[in-house]
């Protein structure tokens, strides 16, 4: 590979940092919660194994995409997507950490990794690359991102929130309560209540 070929946006050395950033970024949101998080966030329950999923086929199209970036040069807006999309991961990142002023799981590897790949190969890219492959490679950064959040919505689950039981409570139940009986037997004196009219009700005469 020659020295100009080095400096370019379409530097394998350089795209194929992202695989590694992927798999950091990825290992720092399981095992910082981001399911369990990001279930609180839009209320609704997002499995693991949904999770791990939906990362594994994206980091498959991950590197099948940089192969194919640095194999021609037309291919050069995929290298342009590519940095696009880690672009807008951080920038997510960053604006839920903003508005629920909390940490955001993967925000971390986001800033350290994603950030610098991304915005190194996107000024490349404005520099090297006709102005078309850029507006193509970020329409389809922006196209991949709505389909990700489109997935893991539709992946998500009803989150059945614990509803804490409720005592009904009969006429007998309240009087025994204020006269200072225990639950228990206030449970056993409305079952015997209930009961014996069950009793009473049936051996009355019908007329």
């Amino acid at each position: 590979m020659n020295r100009s070929m080095r400096r370019h946006y379409r530097d394998a050395g350089l795209l194929w940092l992202f695989v590694p950033a992927n798999m950091i970024h990825v290992a720092e949101a399981w095992f910082s919660g981001f399911p369990l998080w990001f279930g609180q966030i839009v209320g609704r329950t997002l499995p693991g194994s949904a999770f791990l999923l939906i990362n594994g086929v994206t980091l498959v199209l991950l590197i099948a995409t940089i192969r194919a970036a640095t194999r021609a040069e037309q291919n050069g807006w995929m290298a342009v997507a590519i940095a696009a999309f880690a672009l807008l991961d951080i920038t997510e990142h960053a604006a839920s950490a903003a508005l629920t002023q909390s940490y955001t799981p993967g925000l971390v590897s986001g800033v350290v990794l994603y950030l610098p790949l991304g915005a190194l190969v996107t000024t490349r890219a404005f520099d090297q690359a006709p102005r078309a492959q850029v507006l193509r490679g970020i329409i389809a950064s922006i196209l991949v991102a709505v389909v990700v959040l489109i997935v893991t919505l539709l992946s998500t689950q009803t989150w059945d929130r614990p509803q804490s039981p409720r005592r009904v409570m009969t006429g007998s139940t309240v009087a025994a309560r204020r006269a200072g009986m225990s639950p228990a037997a206030t449970d056993t004196a409305s079952i015997t209540s209930v009961a014996t009219m069950n009793v009473v009700t049936s051996k009355a005469p019908i007329p």
